[in-house]
């Protein structure tokens, strides 16, 4: 009777260690998105804002070039 009982819980044990078998996620690594140097160096900000003393003309200042 010991042994059925010790085999049983050893087969409870072996059961409940077993691997879940899942489905592998891929890694943010994998799924962002990548750019190439153009369009990295595509880009624009614009600052500033002032407008001229008889209000006339608004003053900006940028980075059209992209450096």
């Amino acid at each position: 009777m010991k042994k059925r009982i010790v085999v049983c819980l050893l087969a409870v044990v072996v059961w409940g260690c077993k691997e879940k078998e899942t489905a592998v996620e891929p890694t943010v690594a994998e799924t962002m998105k990548t750019y190439t140097i153009e369009q990295m160096m595509d880009n624009e900000a614009i600052r500033g804002g002032s407008f001229s003393p008889d209000k006339s003309r608004l003053l900006v200042s940028s980075n059209r070039s992209g450096i």
